[in-house]
């Protein structure tokens, strides 16, 4: 399976994790894993919104929703951020 590995910083949180992965998943498809992850580090006190976002830290561009990682040029090492 083609995996990433991905830093994601959530700054409302003040949290920052390394996660692994697929390339082939879309930013849409992640949030409901990312979710519940973020409820379980912070014993089920994030309450996502549902209109979370996903941008790149070192340019601040948007990524598309339903753009698969891999088509987006996400590779190992880079730093998404959630709001």
């Amino acid at each position: 399976m083609d995996k990433i590995l991905v830093t994601f910083e959530v700054p409302s949180l003040a949290l920052r994790f390394d996660a692994w992965v697929p390339g082939f998943m879309t930013p849409e498809q992640l949030r409901p894993l990312l979710f519940s992850l973020l409820k379980g580090l912070t014993n089920d006190a994030y309450a996502p919104s549902g209109e979370e976002v996903f941008c790149r830290k070192d340019d601040s561009r948007l990524l598309p929703l339903t753009v698969s990682l891999r088509d987006m040029q996400v590779e190992n090492g880079d730093h998404l951020l959630m709001f």
